[in-house]
């Protein structure tokens, strides 16, 4: 199940490729990847 696939960043914003850099109107990986960890570790996965 697709939860949300239009969040507004690239690969090097996935990466850390430009020193942890992303512009004000992009989302931050880092958020996105520990709102998942949190909803995985509620489901006990």
């Amino acid at each position: 199940m697709v939860i949300r696939n239009d969040f507004k960043m690239n690969h090097f914003d996935e990466v850390n490729q430009l020193l942890g850099l992303h512009g004000l109107n992009e989302t931050d990986p880092l958020t996105v990847f520990r709102t998942h960890a949190h909803r995985l570790k509620r489901h006990g996965l």
